[in-house]
C-alpha cells in the first residue's frame, strides 16, 4: 500500500503550460512505450490508472478498511513489471494513481529519483531535455562538483554551512517554481530586500492545506556556498524543515533553467555549470492578488492582495469576493472547466486590462485593473556584468574538484 503526499499539488494546481514544461523521460514498461514526468521531489514512481489499463497490469488495491492519515491518499500497486530506461533494465512495481478525469498532464505517470539514481542523468532544464549517459562528457573537469545524500529517496544536495554543519538543498523537478527558501532563510532575505516588489501565489498541499505565499525576484541569491542569479524566490512550506536535515531551500524547475546538471547517483555526486544565456521566461502573477476559497467546501473565492500591487492600486482589498472576470462567472469554478486555473488570467502580458466584479460588504463593485511587470527578468535594465546577469552555480574556493 502506497501513500501519496505532495504529488497532487503539482498535478492539480499548475497551469496547462506547466504540463508542457515538465522534464519528460521516454521509457518502456514490459516492452510498451511510456512517457513519464521526471519528479525528483516525489517519494516514489507512479503510473496513472488509465496507463495501467492500457498496459494490462494487475493492481493490488489498498485494503477496504485502510484509512489514510490527514493529507494522505492511499494508492494501489501495480504488479511487478520490466522497466527499461536508456540502456538499463530493472524490475519495478509502480504505485497507481487515479488522475481526475478533467486533468491531462500529457504523461503516463511520474518517475521518482529513487528509480533513476543508478544512472548518470543530464538535466538541461532550459531546453526541457533530460538524457541518460553512459559516460561523463570530456569537459566534466570544468563543472562544479557537489555531494548528494546517497540513501535518500529525494535528490538532496549536501553543502557546508557557515555554522560548520551540513545543510540540505532539495532539487524538485516536479515543481514549476523558482527557489523556495526555508522560513528562516526567507525572513533573512526579505529583511534585506524590503523594497523589492512582490506578487503572490496560492498552493494547496495535502496535509498542509491552502496557503498564500509572497513571491519576489532575486538578482542574486546565495544559499551557503551555492549561488544563483535571476530567479524567483518565495518561502517554502514549514514542513520541509522537519523532513530534511538543516533544510535551506528547494530548487524548482525554473531555477534549474539557470544551470546544466549532471547527476551521478551511484557515486553520490552532482555536477553543475552555468547556463550563460537562459531563454526561459518565468510566468508569474502580474496582478499581485489571488482569489482562493475560504475553505474547500465553499464556492466563494476570497482576495489576498500584495501591498503596492496592481490589484491594490485598482482598489481590490483583502477579503473581497470575486464573482466575475469580464463575463465569466467564476463562482462555478467547481463545474465550469473554463474557470480554472485562474492563474492563466493573472499571468497574461503586462498591459493587459481586466474587469473584475467583486462583492464587498454585500455590495457588488466593478474594478478595472491593468497587469504590470513586477519582476525585471534577465537584468535587462541593470548595470551588471554578464557573470551576474545570467544564472549560475559559482564554484567556491574549497568546492570539490570534479573527477572523471
Amino acid at each position: 500500500m502506497g501513500r501519496l503526499l505532495i504529488l497532487t499539488l503539482y498535478l492539480c494546481c499548475t497551469t496547462p503550460s506547466t504540463y508542457n514544461d515538465r522534464l519528460i523521460i521516454d521509457a518502456k514498461v514490459n516492452g510498451e512505450s511510456v512517457r513519464l514526468g521526471f519528479d525528483t521531489g516525489a517519494e516514489f514512481s507512479i503510473l496513472f490508472r488509465r496507463t495501467v489499463k492500457r498496459l494490462g497490469l494487475k493492481v493490488t488495491e489498498p485494503p477496504a478498511n485502510a484509512k489514510a492519515d490527514p493529507g494522505e491518499v492511499l494508492l494501489g500497486r501495480a504488479e511487478e513489471c520490466r522497466f527499461e530506461l536508456g540502456n538499463s533494465m530493472t524490475k519495478a512495481r509502480f504505485r497507481v494513481f487515479d488522475l481526475p478525469h478533467y486533468l491531462d498532464p500529457g504523461v503516463d505517470g511520474v518517475l521518482a529519483w529513487a528509480d533513476v539514481r543508478d544512472n548518470i542523468v543530464w538535466i538541461a532544464a532550459d531546453t526541457k531535455r533530460l538524457s541518460t549517459l553512459t559516460a561523463f562528457p570530456e569537459d566534466i573537469d570544468t563543472w562544479t562538483k557537489w555531494k548528494i545524500q546517497q540513501d535518500s529517496r529525494y535528490l538532496e544536495i549536501r553543502l557546508s554551512l557557515a555554522s560548520g554543519k551540513d545543510g540540505t538543498i532539495l532539487i524538485d523537478t516536479g515543481s514549476p517554481f523558482g527557489v523556495q527558501l526555508s522560513p528562516q532563510q526567507w525572513k533573512q532575505w526579505r529583511d534585506k530586500h524590503k523594497d523589492q516588489p512582490v506578487s503572490v501565489q496560492a498552493e494547496y498541499t495535502p496535509g498542509i492545506g491552502l496557503r498564500v505565499y509572497e513571491e519576489a525576484w532575486a538578482d542574486s541569491l546565495n544559499i551557503g556556498k551555492f549561488s544563483l542569479t535571476d530567479v524567483p524566490v518565495r518561502e517554502s512550506a514549514p514542513v520541509k524543515t522537519l523532513m530534511f536535515t538543516n533544510y535551506q531551500a528547494t530548487l524548482g524547475l525554473f531555477s534549474l533553467t539557470r544551470l546544466d546538471i549532471i547527476i551521478d547517483g551511484k557515486n553520490a555526486s552532482i555536477y553543475t555549470r552555468s547556463n550563460p544565456k537562459p531563454t526561459s521566461r518565468y510566468q508569474y502573477n502580474r496582478l499581485g492578488a489571488v482569489f482562493v476559497p475560504a475553505n474547500m467546501k465553499r464556492d466563494h473565492l476570497v482576495a489576498h492582495v500584495a501591498e503596492n500591487s496592481p490589484a491594490q492600486e485598482a482598489g481590490i482589498r483583502n477579503g473581497d469576493v470575486l464573482r466575475r472576470i469580464g463575463d465569466l462567472d467564476v463562482t462555478k469554478w467547481r463545474t465550469d472547466s473554463r474557470v480554472l486555473p485562474l492563474s492563466r488570467f493573472w499571468s497574461r502580458p503586462a498591459g493587459t486590462e481586466l474587469e473584475l466584479t467583486l462583492v464587498r460588504d454585500n455590495n457588488h463593485i466593478k474594478v478595472k485593473v491593468k497587469l504590470k511587470e513586477l519582476f525585471v527578468q534577465g537584468g535587462a535594465d541593470k548595470s551588471v556584468s554578464p557573470k551576474r546577469r545570467h544564472g549560475q552555480a559559482i564554484a567556491p574556493a574549497d568546492a570539490d574538484k570534479p573527477r572523471r
